[in-house]
């Protein structure tokens, strides 16, 4: 291969590289992206008479890694699997009429692009959903390696309020980035978000609810 060849196929490479990088900057997120599904095949008849109690539960479910969530994609299908299939047991134990759920993947690379909000609710019975996206990269790569294949990569993730009732009102807030996390940190890591929830328990009775996904450090 001479000299001139050689020297292409540098600059082409290079060049792949650079438009890569920038496209990686440059890419516009679904941040805050929000909405309420419905499932109609799930909705049973709407409550008459207020009930005389409801039942909430918080889970962060990791996107259903498990122990071992900061490892990357260290999991295969088969795994990520067993993981959701043991989440929804516990949920359908408990059975709570409202569940707010943190860390959970949409469409992601480390989770095989299962879409987990769908699941959870067809698999528990929650006909209403609010959902704000809180993580959406084209690649992150975490953890810190050079094995590219265990990297995060494509991650869209959110939170989701799951309900047995009506969600008739929806808004939410995106907190800001720590201040003291470098630039390049921040800018592949996750927005912090807070839902805001009216849900309706009867035809003159609505209550407020909030998920919250709080900065750990």
């Amino acid at each position: 291969m001479n000299f001139t060849v050689s020297y292409t196929i540098w600059v082409l490479l290079s060049s792949f590289f650079v438009i890569g990088v920038l496209f990686l900057i440059f890419w516009t997120p679904e941040k805050g992206k929000s909405q309420i599904i419905t499932y109609p095949d799930l909705i049973k008849e709407s409550a008459t008479t207020p009930p005389a109690s409801i039942t909430v539960m918080s889970y962060n479910i990791a996107f259903g890694a498990g122990l071992d969530n900061l490892k990357g994609r260290a999991q295969s299908k088969d795994v990520i699997m067993a993981n959701l299939d043991k989440i929804k047991a516990q949920v359908l134990t408990h059975n709570p009429d409202i569940l707010a759920v943190q860390e959970i993947d949409r469409y992601s690379y480390r989770s095989y692009f299962i879409d987990q909000v769908e699941y959870l609710a067809k698999a528990c019975g929650y006909p209403y959903v609010a959902v704000v996206t809180t993580w959406d990269k084209l690649w992150v790569p975490f953890p810190v390696t050079w094995d590219i294949r265990r990297h995060f990569g494509r991650v869209i993730a959110s939170q989701a309020v799951f309900s047995k009732y009506p969600i008739t009102d929806y808004q939410y807030d995106i907190y800001a980035k720590p201040a003291s996390n470098s630039v390049f940190y921040n800018f592949f890591y996750l927005d912090r978000a807070a839902q805001f929830c009216t849900i309706r328990l009867a035809p003159q009775l609505k209550i407020g609810l909030s998920n919250v996904h709080l900065e750990a450090y």
